[in-house]
């Protein structure tokens, strides 16, 4: 290939990613705003990201990290909130043109090919051949794990910029310079803007890296010229995230400690799901779940399979170098930390036999690293360059090239997903009734779960627009359950999986304390009811039978998920205290909540 044809491919990488990714995320890509990935109950808190910070900048002229908007009327601190503000700020500039369903697929989309494109050019960076590199980035951009992100996680969907925060760490530490190290900074900020998770995964391979480069220089030498470039890198890094990390620090303060989320072992890999090859395959997925049911219980995105042809191709591209070996170190250090607290074969079966993440979990900060499989993606990044290198080795050698060549290919049939699992979106009318009533006040939604089933919610909410007494705040503020305590009704409606012969509070109207905090309506949401045969998330228009993948929401649902005794009862005493619903359709009843004198809006 003569200079003219290299100068041409290396152009044509970034956009010929961009072509892949466009077929291979169909229908999503050619859906965008009609269409939703999943969709999850993360989905629906992502829509309503992008909502909210648009409506805190140019709506309410604050910033996006306190809401006033959720768990009415307290409001809700979204200091330690799953923001991605590097993705939702485009809502500032785009909203007015864009809904937040395009905006959530655009995003999602172009998080593919980013990655992939960096992943290239460090693959490149550290000696792999250009088709070699080619298929580095599509490893890192396909990897099961990631890719299986999705259905529900923008920010871990969206790991992009940590393949060019590591090419110029190594570059900083292979051939020391200010600019080198100022990008380094400048990307891994950038990743902290899109995903706290990445940042400080990013911020655990720098430190391995930097020890490294002390234990074990580059070529024997013992210069340390790159130590005062880095550290002027982190020194802006440490500037351009400020703006992230204050807030939490200051809210701690004032409103008290936020609670963290226990690991869960569905959470962590297991040997089993390392070797196999996720549900969602189109040609492998429905033997792998038929043979395992306890493939239900996973939570989407918890696919872990490595892949067989990745594997021998990582193994082919490991050399007796430093920087080869480093990188199989790495990458077997976050493999390890992926496998959680404790060893487990099979899904959900520990060992007891203690693993290296139980340090990560001791730690004050790294304990916000709560689930061990996230770990993959830095694994991921470290065997990409293997996986470049050993399919460049094996195709320099001609004997070897139909083995390169099948290895390549298997890695794709083994990484290659089933078609997105897609829903339209739903438009009902009663969400455009609130909002005709949005100077009523604010909506008590029932049941209220105070938790990740209300982001369903939180997706109404993009609508009407009315604050609301639900909210789902990736990790909970003090104030979560404040309205429970404030009436025996609400702490009621906020219990819908308590016990079945728990009544109503007798003789205690709520009609008062409605008013006293400045409710004007209240939405029971039929949806939940367990006698009722629907599927589908309330406010979507999904087919039973729509596209592959859809069992999986059969089998987690939280539709249909409280019991018709305890609905039944939530309806009765919303028509004892509020009268005869102002609105009903096959989801929802609305009841106004009357007016001092006794009478009810209408």
């Amino acid at each position: 290939m003569d200079e003219n044809k290299r100068t041409i491919f290396e152009r044509s990488v970034p956009w010929l990613y961009l072509v892949f990714f466009f077929f291979l995320l169909q229908p999503l890509t050619t859906g965008i705003g009609r269409l939703l990935p999943g969709p999850r109950v993360d989905t629906f808190q992502n829509l309503w990201n992008f909502w909210w910070v648009r409506r805190a900048f140019l709506d309410l002229g604050t910033g996006p990290f306190f809401t006033p908007d959720l768990l009415w009327p307290g409001g809700a601190d979204l200091s330690y909130h799953t923001l991605s503000l590097g993705n939702t700020l485009l809502a500032v500039p785009l909203g007015g043109i864009l809904s937040p369903a395009a905006l959530l697929g655009l995003c999602l989309t172009l998080a593919y090919p980013i990655g992939a494109w960096g992943a290239y050019l460090l693959s490149r960076e550290l000696g792999a051949g250009r088709a070699g590199a080619f298929l580095g980035g599509l490893f890192f951009a396909l990897f099961p794990h990631h890719l299986d992100q999705i259905h529900s996680h923008l920010n871990l969907t969206s790991n992009q910029f940590l393949p060019f925060f590591l090419l110029y760490l190594v570059r900083t530490l292979r051939r020391p310079s200010l600019r080198a190290a100022l990008l380094s900074g400048l990307f891994l900020a950038i990743q902290a803007w899109f995903c706290l998770t990445y940042m400080m995964q990013g911020l655990l391979l720098a430190a391995a890296a930097a020890t490294a480069a002390l234990l074990f220089p580059p070529g024997g030498r013992r210069e340390r010229r790159w130590i005062p470039r880095l550290a002027a890198g982190l020194a802006l890094f440490l500037l351009l995230i400020a703006p992230l990390v204050v807030p939490p620090l200051r809210s701690s303060e004032a409103r008290g400690e936020f609670t963290y989320k226990n690991v869960r072992p569905n959470l962590s890999a297991s040997l089993e799901t390392l070797a196999s090859p996720g549900v969602f395959h189109p040609v492998l997925g429905k033997t792998v779940h038929s043979r395992n049911r306890r493939y239900d219980h996973l939570p989407r995105g918890s696919t872990t399979y490595l892949g067989l042809a990745a594997l021998v191709l990582a193994g082919a591209g490991i050399r007796r170098r430093r920087s080869s070996l480093l990188l199989a170190g790495g990458a077997f250090l976050f493999l390890l930390l992926s496998l959680g607290p404790d060893l487990m074969v099979r899904i959900g079966v520990t060992t007891g036999i203690p693993l290296p993440y139980r340090i990560v979990q001791s730690l004050p900060i790294l304990r916000f690293l709560r689930v061990p499989n996230r770990f993959l993606i830095p694994y991921s990044l470290l065997a990409a360059p293997l996986v470049a290198a050993g399919f460049t080795r094996l195709w320099a050698d001609r004997r070897a090239r139909a083995a390169a060549a099948m290895l390549a290919a298997l890695l794709l049939f083994e990484y290659f997903p089933a078609p997105l699992s897609t829903a339209p979106i739903g438009r009902p009318d009663y969400r455009a009734l609130l909002a005709a009533r949005r100077g009523a006040g604010a909506v008590l939604d029932v049941p209220l779960f105070l938790g990740s089933m209300d982001t369903m919610y939180m997706y109404d909410q993009t609508v009407h627009g009315r604050p609301i007494a639900a909210g789902y705040v990736s990790i909970p503020p003090p104030n979560l359950r404040w309205i429970a305590g404030e009436h025996p009704f609400f702490a009621w409606v906020a219990d819908p999986f308590g016990k079945e012969e728990a009544d109503e509070p007798e003789g205690i109207d709520p009609t008062a304390a409605l008013r006293r905090l400045g409710f004007g309506d209240v939405v029971l949401h039929k949806d939940f009811d367990g006698g009722m045969d629907r599927y589908a998330p309330p406010g979507m228009d999904w087919p039973e039978k729509s596209d592959a993948g859809q069992w999986y929401w059969k089998h987690t649902t939280v539709t249909g998920s409280v019991s018709s005794r305890r609905m039944k009862r939530y309806r009765s005493a919303l028509e004892r205290w509020l009268g005869p619903p102002w609105h009903e359709d096959d989801r929802v009843a609305l009841f106004a909540v009357p007016e001092e004198t006794g009478g009810t809006a209408r």
